[in-house]
């Protein structure tokens, strides 16, 4: 943010620190890490703040992040969506190849929130899964060829009581 690394921003969820305090940034995604996403569904408001964060704030200077997750209710609500890339829709690569045989892109999730006792305690839940296959050709330096690795799966889930 602004030209700055990582290490001199601030992410905050539900005002808890979510900071790495080796790598900078936030929690997973440094060096063979992979990097920790909440549902679309779970998050309820996200304020993000360029310069001028308050004192409250701390160690930043680049820039503020502050996430606020879903929360249950009186009322019993729920939610629920899916996004497909068809891989009919894939147009081709910049060199003409076509390489809609197996581009697919399948995301979906859900949520629940409701009441477990009325005005006092409440839950929320959200799950979500991205099912990815693309191919990715990886070369290595030998006259093998290439070989093409297999598709990523990414699942997260939130729940909050």
């Amino acid at each position: 943010v602004n030209g700055q690394r990582s290490i001199n921003s601030n992410i905050a969820i539900d005002g808890v620190d979510f900071n790495d305090p080796l790598q900078g940034g936030p929690r997973g995604g440094g060096p063979n890490e992979s990097a920790f996403f909440f549902p679309q569904l779970a998050v309820r408001e996200f304020q993000f703040v360029l310069n001028g964060a308050s004192a409250e704030v701390g160690r930043t200077s680049a820039g503020y992040l502050n996430v606020v997750t879903q929360s249950g209710t009186n009322n019993f609500h729920g939610a629920g969506f899916y996004q497909n890339r068809n891989s009919a829709l894939t147009s081709p690569d910049a060199f003409g190849n076509d390489s809609s045989s197996s581009n697919s892109q399948h995301q979906f999730g859900a949520s629940l929130g409701g009441p477990i006792r009325n005005d006092k305690l409440f839950f929320f839940g959200a799950a979500e899964k991205n099912l990815v296959n693309i191919p990715y050709t990886v070369k290595f330096n030998k006259p093998s060829g290439s070989v093409v690795v297999p598709q990523d799966t990414l699942s997260q889930q939130s729940a909050r009581i």
